[in-house]
């Protein structure tokens, strides 16, 4: 089977869904994909560069670059509704949430650099 490709109604970008899927894909009879074990979800947001231009902007703690403070609250909201969802879900559960953010990035980051400190 080839991948099927088209464009994201969301990103505006040419998104190719079959190779985002992953584990075991099945599919009817006339091909289409009805079930798949794994899936990866990117969410982006832009930088308001009006607000950085004009001086109204912060560091990022996890990319070091300058970012607008909604993004960079909206962010830390999206990490607080991952965590919440991330704790429904029971140590049995066939459903599994991975997650990661810039600062997230930078958390783990640092802690890492903690731990070869004390070796």
């Amino acid at each position: 089977m080839g991948f099927y490709c088209e464009c994201s109604p969301v990103f505006g970008r040419p998104v190719n869904y079959t190779a985002e899927l992953g584990g075991e894909i099945v599919r009817n009879e006339k091909g289409e994909i009805v079930k798949a074990q794994a899936i990866i979800i990117l969410w982006s947001i832009a930088t308001n560069k009006t607000a950085i231009s004009s001086g109204q902007a912060v560091r990022d703690d996890g990319t070091g670059e300058l970012a607008d403070e909604v993004s960079l609250k909206w962010e830390a909201e999206w990490m607080k509704l991952m965590e919440e969802i991330q704790g429904t879900l029971g140590k049995d559960s066939q459903v599994q949430l991975h997650y990661g953010t810039g600062k997230r990035s930078a958390f783990y980051i640092e802690n890492s650099r903690k731990f070869e400190n004390k070796i």
